[in-house]
């Protein structure tokens, strides 16, 4: 059911300190890269935060420290000028220090360098070999970019956010993606402080199990997210979670019948409509942002037909995060839009 929501309950406190916040946010995962597009998408994404970012932690950075000139010109540096050899890229940017106090402006760079021209025919002919003929099942890391935004900011207007989503250059260009946007919660994940952490995950997972429409940052999505296809001799990006906006390029989208069978399968009996961009589609479950309810039987239904359709490009499962969140937790979270309610 679509109508206004009040969040301000998944607001958690440990004594003075946020260690739960809501957001809504933007996730992208892609398989093969593109230096242009991800400076693309931090420029976007830092402009749209602008002062309220106010801290960074980047690769061997021992802790979180103020932003300054240095901060400001990492991501810039690292893709208009990229290192040879150097394979992978990590910067977060917070509104605060994370490893003090929850917000709910962040941004995160996590990045597996594959450029295009470097999967080569030599490449694919070693993909052939591990993961057909030996059958392995060593993880093939995605690169994963995510923004969050507050609820009182202006991109959290459905419409808004949709929009801007959709102007990405790795979504309105791209062509080895996945991704979603939807309501979240940034939460605190630094073990070494039990007073915060264990109250943290104890709230995330019992605000996740109940509000199937909630999703949360983590859970070692990013070596799961690709898959290999031997149809293809390469790897596909997967989606991770059925949301309110669904971001899926047309590689991963054919391997279950392409546009036009998938727009057939979400039907027209729900409030469910298909964006389309050059190489894949945004498909919206609702006119705005859901959590639903399973104590009030508010299954989200858009998202579950939505799931439904994409589950052959689902993940199958992700890892346990620890206390209160088992992987059986996790994963009931991650199947929670599959599951039959009497």
């Amino acid at each position: 059911m679509d109508q206004p929501i009040d969040l301000s309950g998944f607001h958690i406190k440990a004594g003075e300190v946020s260690i739960v916040v809501p957001c809504l946010e933007f996730v992208l995962f892609l398989d093969r890269t593109d230096d242009a597009g991800i400076l693309d998408f931090y420029q976007r994404a830092r402009a749209a935060l602008g002062s309220s970012i106010t801290h960074y932690l980047a690769e061997s950075m021992k802790g979180y420290k103020r932003l300054d000139a240095r901060g400001e010109s990492m991501v810039p540096t690292w893709f208009s000028r990229p290192r040879e050899g150097k394979l992978a890229y990590y910067m977060t940017m917070a509104d605060n220090d994370p490893n003090k106090i929850v917000t709910a402006s962040t941004i995160e760079i996590s990045i597996f360098r594959r450029p295009v021209h470097e999967v080569t025919p030599k490449l694919r002919a070693q993909w052939k070999v591990t993961y057909e003929e030996q059958k392995s099942k060593l993880p093939y890391p995605g690169s994963q970019l995510r923004v969050s935004v507050p609820l009182d900011h202006p991109l959290a207007d459905p419409a808004a956010i949709r929009d801007w989503i959709l102007d990405f250059s790795l979504v309105k260009n791209g062509a080895d993606f996945t991704g979603h946007c939807g309501y979240a919660l940034n939460h605190y994940l630094q073990p070494i402080d039990r007073d915060l952490y264990d109250p943290a995950k104890k709230a995330l997972a019992s605000f996740v199990l109940r509000y199937p429409g909630l999703g949360f940052n983590g859970g070692g999505i990013q070596s799961r997210i690709l898959r290999y296809e031997p149809k293809l001799s390469e790897f596909v990006p997967l989606i991770e979670r059925a949301n309110w906006l669904n971001l899926v390029c047309d590689k991963t989208l054919d391997l279950i019948g392409g546009r036009s069978h998938v727009r057939t399968l979400l039907g027209d009996d729900l409030p469910i409509s298909m964006h389309e961009v050059a190489h894949g589609v945004a498909i919206q479950a609702g006119l705005s942002p859901q959590v639903g309810d399973l104590g009030h039987r508010d299954f989200v239904e858009p998202y579950r037909r939505v799931a439904k359709v994409l589950r052959p490009i689902r993940i199958d499962e992700i890892p346990g995060m620890g206390g209160w969140f088992m992987q059986t937790e996790t994963n009931e979270w991650l199947n929670a839009l599959d599951k039959e309610y009497q």
